[in-house]
This record gives structure tokens, sequence and C-alpha cells, in this order.
């Protein structure tokens, strides 16, 4: 499983999750996905496999567990 920041959330809190958490963290960054909507940043990781995405955008085109926001 990974774990994927959107936009807004920084590659360094990706680097900190992953070392404090011991978890595959990326950032939309690291992922090259910084041009992505919110829509096309979800079907790309959703087409990926199994994942959570982590945004604060409370718009965020999904309703489906997998997502988390956070403020």
């Amino acid at each position: 499983m990974e774990i994927w920041l959107d936009n807004q959330l920084s590659s360094l809190f990706a680097k900190l999750m992953q070392a404090e958490c011991n978890l595959i963290v990326k950032s939309a960054f690291i992922l090259k996905h910084q041009h992505l909507s919110d829509i096309e940043i979800y079907l790309y990781a959703k087409k990926s496999g199994y994942f959570i995405l982590i945004t604060k955008d409370a718009d965020f085109p999904s309703t489906n567990s997998e997502i988390i926001f956070i403020e």
C-alpha cells in the first residue's frame, strides 16, 4: 500500500511520514503529478491499485474511504 499526498501537502511531510511511520509515502511533486487536477490525481491513484490519498481539499472529487481529509 502507498500513501499519496495531494498538491497542497509538502514533499517534506511525505518524507517525515515515511520515516516516522515506516510507510511508503509520496507527494504529488515526487510523483510528478503537481500539474494534475484533483480528479486526475484521484483517477490516476485509483488506476494504480490500492492506495490512500491524503488531501486538504474538502471538495476533492470522491466520497470513498481511501481519501483522508486534513485541515
